[in-house]
């Protein structure tokens, strides 16, 4: 797996959504162009958000804390770096993302500031130590209502937990709203649901944030 980090001028989450769905689409149609699509291992690339400090030296920042920068990472699984780059440079070329920074192992743009904050994203990512995956392999089979056991067994989603609880049995029924954010936790790709009615479970993360929380 290739990792890339992206460094954005962004805050808002449903922000940094579109444009990890953007961007998405984008590199699927250029891997496509160049007839590299079927290379990516497992079907599909993987993006996710993140906050990371601003600079290097500076403390740990999580969600829209003071200090921190959005970025984006993406999981290029069965490309080489170079491949990796060149199909990245080219997908951001072609849609309306604010990059202020692109980092592929030793390939970078932007300068050694604004690629920190990149650079951060791509290492939490590849060490599974961090990140908001918004498009994930079997993210976009997705439908309405799934069982958690589908969730396990068709995406890379390795544990979803109960709020405060334990981790949910696999008949257990989530409503997805459309709106899946698993986050990697200790290794672990995992989803926090919350009971809703009927005895099923919604995720934890709305689609449609508080706005004293849409910047977190």
């Amino acid at each position: 797996m290739t990792y890339a980090g992206i460094g954005l001028d962004s805050r808002a989450l449903s922000e940094l959504d579109h444009q990890a769905l953007v961007l998405a689409d984008a590199v699927r149609e250029v891997l496509g162009d160049r007839g590299l699509i079927d290379d990516l291992v497992g079907g599909d690339l993987v993006v996710a958000t993140h906050w990371v400090p601003s600079a290097a030296g500076s403390a740990a920042a999580g969600s829209g804390a003071a200090g921190s920068v959005a970025a984006l990472s993406v999981g290029l699984p069965g490309l080489e770096e170079t491949a990796a780059w060149q199909a990245l440079h080219a997908a951001l070329a072609a849609v309306d993302v604010d990059v202020q920074a692109l980092v592929v192992g030793e390939l970078g743009t932007g300068g050694t500031d604004r690629q920190f904050p990149a650079r951060a994203a791509a290492d939490l990512h590849a060490r599974h130590r961090g990140g908001r995956l918004v498009a994930f392999a079997g993210s976009s089979t997705l439908g309405e209502e799934v069982t958690v056991g589908y969730l396990l067994a068709s995406t890379r989603i390795s544990r979803v937990r109960v709020l405060a609880g334990a981790a949910a049995e696999d008949d257990a029924v989530v409503l997805t709203r459309r709106h899946v954010r698993p986050v990697w936790s200790a290794g672990e790709l995992e989803l926090t649901v919350q009971p809703a009615a009927a005895a099923r479970f919604v995720p934890f993360e709305s689609p449609t944030p508080t706005p004293c929380c849409a910047v977190h």
